[in-house]
Formats: structure tokens, C-alpha cells, sequence
């Protein structure tokens, strides 16, 4: 094969290629995939504004946006989310009945449910040695 007939060949390849290339840019981009862009998008911004917000009271307990897992017995479910965002009524009921926050008899601190389990010099034998 000569020279010529090289760079014919090679040259048609290359508009082959090139044909290949364009017609592969020109193809509609699948919808799932937009929607995976649009969405991925979407949660990284809202991610932001999560972590910028100055009286975000939940961050401390929640720092990503996304889904805790959920556990199959609907009432261990309730139980734990609730001690996660610390509304329990213990810790609250003097809001709704307007006496005085609750006072930990040891440190004279307010009882909330971080002081309780993870705190509190005294109590705080109790979870970590119960089986």
C-alpha cells in the first residue's frame, strides 16, 4: 500500500471518527441522568445552606441532610428520633405546664437529654455499664 492510499484510509477514519463524535453530541442526554445531575445539584446546595444557617439548633445532631435509617419496629423508631432531637417529656414538660427547667441534682445543670446520657458525672455510670 502506498502513501496515498495511507492517508486516504487514515483520513476517512478520521471523518468516520469525526462523524461518530458529532453524531454522539447531537443525541439527547437520557432523562435519568438529568434528573441525577438537577438532583445532586439541588442537594448540595441545600447542604450548604444547612451548614451556613447561624441558628440551626438541629446541625449539632444532624450534620448531613440526608435520611437516618430507619429501624423496622415503628415504636424503637419514634423512641430513638425523639431522644436524637432531645424532646422528650421529661426534659420539656415544665414548657408546657411554665414551671422551672429541671435542675441535675448533681451538677446543678439542666436536665436535657445530651446532660443525661452523655454528661452528667453521675449518671453517666449508669449507661455505660448496662448491658
Amino acid at each position: 500500500m502506498d502513501s496515498l492510499s495511507r492517508r486516504y484510509i487514515s483520513n476517512g477514519l478520521a471523518v468516520n471518527l469525526a462523524k461518530y463524535a458529532t453524531n454522539s453530541l447531537n443525541s439527547p442526554v437520557p432523562v435519568n441522568d438529568v434528573k441525577k445531575y438537577v438532583k445532586s445539584i439541588l442537594h448540595s446546595k441545600w447542604q450548604s445552606q444547612w451548614d451556613h444557617k447561624d441558628t440551626n439548633k438541629l446541625h449539632s445532631i444532624k450534620r448531613l441532610i440526608a435520611c437516618w435509617p430507619s429501624l423496622p419496629i415503628r415504636k424503637l423508631d419514634a423512641f430513638l428520633t425523639t431522644l436524637r432531637v432531645g424532646h422528650t417529656r421529661f426534659t420539656h414538660r415544665h414548657m408546657l405546664l411554665g414551671e422551672p427547667a429541671p435542675l441535675c441534682t448533681a451538677c446543678q445543670s439542666q436536665m436535657i437529654v445530651l446532660h443525661i446520657l452523655f454528661e452528667c458525672p453521675q449518671l453517666l455510670p449508669l449507661f455505660l455499664y448496662r448491658s
